[in-house]
This record gives structure tokens, sequence and C-alpha cells, in this order.
């Protein structure tokens, strides 16, 4: 009668770890299922979690291959006194228009109207292009509106000391603003800053950076580009982009290394020790699963228990 008792409470605890194992069959399923949407390896090689829920959810199986990109709404401001009648100074709205993004253009905006027009509007991406000598940003309204908005995007930035290239060589720099502005789209929307060298032509992304608490484009410069962060999605999709080829003239110094706001921004062209271009970007969480593997596992889940019952249960006939 001993044995018997001992046999049938060692035999039930061999039922009840049977079971349990039976029971983790569905979790093990679905972690390996959804394992991809928690974690991915960065580019410097460690682990990071998803960043932007928003940015995350934009992306498709393949990162680069979305048309969806094109429907970001794009914010340019353009400050081109004296030069209000010279089409150049439009280049940058046509590049993004002709990409197929959706552009609201302010040229020489009034003091308030930054701020009303943001108010107004639900804006992915925006571009200060300051191609002037004359100070137009001088409404702290005007500069705390665009704080406020990046304050929803940081960390996704572009600093262009030498942006005077999209108004003289707009067939090579139009490749790298659809970089940039792909690169932002996958990451829900980004600011770009485009001046000339400091202190004259620079007058208006200086008091956008400042607003910002970022430092500022600084000094005159003439050397051509000797380099480039060439593993930088900036210079390679979809556009390959060769630093050296890349249009100098007299150009500032574009701010580098942490800001106020823990942003550190890095070096993406330079001319031996002066970075003419600098940027931050956010790093992209995977790709979400299809809805296929997300039912597989669901289904795993739901059917699972029944199958370990069933298991189970022809055991114990046996």
């Amino acid at each position: 009668m001993l044995k018997l008792k001992y046999n049938k409470k060692y035999e039930v605890v061999d039922k009840m770890k049977k079971t349990r194992l039976l029971n983790m069959i569905p979790i093990l399923m679905i972690a390996i299922v959804l394992m991809p949407v928690v974690t991915s390896e960065s580019p410097g090689g460690g682990n990071f979690n998803i960043i932007s829920t928003y940015a995350s959810t934009r992306q498709t199986n393949s990162i680069y291959s979305t048309n969806d990109d094109v429907n970001d709404d794009v914010l340019v401001i353009v400050y081109n006194y004296r030069y209000e009648n010279d089409a150049n100074t439009h280049n940058l709205e046509k590049v993004l228009t002709d990409l197929g993004y959706t552009v609201t253009a302010l040229y020489r905006p009034a003091e308030g109207v930054i701020a009303s027009t943001l108010a107004s509007g639900d804006y992915d991406q925006v571009y200060l292009w300051d191609i002037t000598s004359q100070l137009g940003l001088t409404s702290d309204e005007d500069k705390n509106a665009l704080a406020t908005w990046y304050s929803s995007h940081r960390g996704n930035i572009v600093i262009d000391g030498r942006s005077y290239g999209i108004y003289f060589d707009i067939s090579r720099d139009k490749n790298l603003i659809q970089n940039i502005a792909e690169a932002f789209a996958h990451r829900g929307g980004g600011l770009w800053i485009g001046t000339d060298h400091a202190p004259s032509w620079a007058r208006n992304g200086n008091a956008l950076l400042t607003a910002l608490g970022y430092g500022t484009i600084s000094g005159v410069h003439y050397s051509p580009i000797t380099g480039g962060d060439t593993g930088c999605e900036l210079l390679t999709t979809p556009n390959t982009i060769t630093p050296t080829a890349m249009w100098v003239g007299t150009v500032g110094k574009a701010p580098t290394g942490v800001q106020s706001d823990g942003v550190d921004l890095k070096p993406l062209m330079w001319s031996y020790n002066t970075t003419y271009i600098s940027y931050a970007l956010e790093p992209l969480g995977p790709a979400l699963p299809e809805f296929g593997s997300l039912a597989v596992a669901l289904t795993i889940l739901l059917t699972a228990p029944a199958f370990a019952y069933l298991i189970v249960k022809k055991r114990n006939i046996r």
C-alpha cells in the first residue's frame, strides 16, 4: 500500500512537471516570434530598446522601401532678404516638393507667422535655410514655437554650415537633401538648419540654435572637404554621397559634441579638423512582424493548452 501511494505521489508530480513544460511551449514560441520587436543591434554593436513608438510603427519590413515617407508634411523657412527675386533661393522648397513631400514654405516670415503656422499644422520635418546676412528670426514667440516643436523630434537634426551648395550646386546637394528627408521620415521627423559662414551669413540659423541651447555656426573656412562619415545613412541611402565632391565656398563650422539637452552632434562632413556638417539621429527600431507572424503566435497561444491537456489525458489513460 505504501509503495502504491509512493508511486502515485511521484506520478502526480511527474504529470505536473510535464504539464508545466507543455504550457511553456506557447510562451517560448511567442517570444521567438516577437523578439525582433523588442530588441535590435545598433551600428556600434550594442543592443537598444525601441526609442519611439511612432518611429517604429512607421516602418515596413524593408526599412528603406516604403513609399509612405513622402506623406510627411514639411515646413520650409527661408530667410532670403535682398534676394527675394532670386529663383535659386527657392531650390530647397523645389527639391522637397519634387521628392513628393507636402511642403509649406515661408519666405522672410513676419513675427509670429512661424508660431501660428506650427500651431495650425502637424509638421513632421522643419527646414530653416539662412541665405541672407540680415537677421529676421527675432521673435521669441517664433523661436519658442520652433524649440517646442523640436522637443518632440529631439535627437534628429542636421546642421549644415555649407548649405549654400543647394544654391550653387543643386545637382549634387539635392541628393543629400533627399537622404536627410528620408532619414527623418523613418524616425517620425527631424530638423535641418542650413547656413553659410558666421557671423554674417548665419544670423538666423544661429538664433534658432541658441534658442535650442545648442552650439552655433562659427568662423569662415575655405578648405575643401577631406572626409565624411561614409557609414552613416545620410551619405548612403538612397543616394551614395561622395563628401570630397561636395560644394565648398566660404563656409561655417558646425557645432559638435554633447549639447545642453544631451544630444550628441557628430561630424558628417569635414575638412581636416573642421566640421562643416554635423548631425544626430535616433537609432531605428526594427520592423514590426507581418500580420501572418502575429497570427501564428496567437494561434499557438490559444491552442497549445488544449494540446497539452490532450497529451496529459492520453498518458493518464495509459
